[in-house]
């Protein structure tokens, strides 16, 4: 009998941690980090929690399971403390009042073109001797996502730069390597290879080409686009950006997307000083972002509109807009879901519902990503990836976090 009544006890005080932890892992998944508020506005807020929080800013008490009426006055910054049933502390929110803000939704295709900052190791491989031996001179030595910077104190911007200072080399090379923020040295024999020419058996890559969709303009000419960052094809981690550009395009194909298998929008980038549309000065996990050339800015398609913020967003009917050939639509999706928190590219769940979309595309295919996602005459977001076994849903990304860019 005493057993049981420590079962039941041990029991019930794992109910009390479980309940009080999911508690904070709701409030956490279902509040803003930050909120964002139009200076001298009043603004009705309403979040779906399924836990009682309460809220303090200042010395105000806020019930957040109930509508709650703000009226701002200027611009300023301040802190809202949330509390699980007003008593256990569990997120600490950061309120800003802004002033109003107007983007161009855009939607329109592009011509990425990236060069990496220092080389981009993407693996080592064998070498073949000059008597048929094969080795490996940068096992363990040099691994996946690496830059290197210099060679034997030598500073490489390129490939070609990379072979030369090998080429100048004697029985060995000195790399200095960038890994994952920090400088390090590492020395590599050198291999006369069958071809009689000297190698360090590394594969590296120094530049990366796509088409991808802008997302938004502002009226100084600073744009966003993708909703993610350029993560390289082979090692999947996101590229170091030495400089970018952006080009004219034109999609002449549209693979469709099937279960199992993304589509993707083919077309045709042409890289030339009459056809440049700006820089891209950051690649980051949100998208990149840059200055647009003065054509860019007078010919960009679509429309001025205002800033729809994170707690404004809401399930059900929005739209997506984009550029598939000629023309700039909009299409018809359904924000099925709603997430805040750390993860930067799944804010949003969304399905297409546009028969015509998915007639064309199948749903939601690569080189889309990017597209400004349109509620109640606000952008609030991007398409950012595709669900892979579904190619009618995918997931966004606030513009709120593009914007911080």
């Amino acid at each position: 009998m005493e057993a049981y009544r420590k079962f039941l006890k041990g029991l019930l005080v794992f109910g009390v941690i479980f309940t009080m932890g999911y508690g904070v892992y709701l409030i956490k998944s279902a509040i803003p980090d930050e909120l964002h508020f139009t200076s001298n506005s009043t603004e009705n807020v309403k979040l779906e929690l399924s836990v009682p929080v309460m809220a303090t800013i200042g010395t105000k008490p806020l019930n957040l399971n109930q509508q709650i009426t703000v009226h701002t006055g200027e611009t300023g910054s301040y802190e809202m403390k949330c509390s699980l049933f007003g008593v256990i502390p569990v997120k600490n929110v950061a309120v800003h009042v802004v002033n109003e803000n107007n983007v161009k939704a855009l939607g329109i295709p592009v011509g990425i073109y990236l060069e990496t900052d220092g080389v981009m190791v993407l693996g080592s491989g064998q070498v073949s001797r000059e008597n048929g031996e094969l080795v490996e001179p940068a096992k363990e030595k040099v691994i996946s996502g690496d830059y290197i910077e210099k060679v034997n104190g030598v500073s490489i911007d390129t490939k070609e730069e990379l072979i030369e200072e090998i080429h100048n080399s004697k029985e060995s090379a000195v790399l200095t390597i960038r890994r994952q923020g920090e400088l390090v040295e590492v020395t590599v024999p050198i291999v006369e290879s069958d071809s009689h020419e000297k190698k360090i058996g590394v594969w590296v890559r120094d530049d990366a080409q796509g088409i991808g969709t802008l997302t938004y303009m502002t009226k100084s000419g600073k744009f966003g686009g993708l909703g993610h960052g350029v993560n390289d094809v082979d090692t999947g981690t996101l590229m170091d950006l030495s400089m970018g550009e952006l080009y004219e395009t034109k999609i002449f194909d549209i693979h469709s997307g099937k279960a199992g298998k993304p589509g993707a929008l083919e077309g045709m980038i042409y890289y030339n000083q009459t056809t440049k549309l700006g820089n891209i000065e950051k690649n980051c996990t949100c998208g990149i972002f840059g200055q647009a050339d003065e054509k860019l800015k007078e010919e960009a398609e679509g429309e001025w509109l205002k800033v729809g913020y994170s707690w404004e967003v809401k399930k059900g009917p929005a739209l997506i807009q984009c550029k598939l050939q000629d023309e700039l639509k909009q299409y018809q999706v359904e924000i099925m879901q709603i997430q805040y928190g750390d993860n930067e590219k799944k804010q949003m769940v969304l399905r297409v519902t546009d028969p015509e979309l998915i007639g064309k595309t199948g749903g939601i295919v690569q080189g889309m990503s990017g597209s400004p996602i349109i509620q109640d005459g606000k952008l609030i977001g991007a398409v950012t990836h595709v669900f892979v076994n579904d190619p009618t849903k995918g997931y966004g990304i606030f513009i709120e976090n593009m914007l911080q860019h």
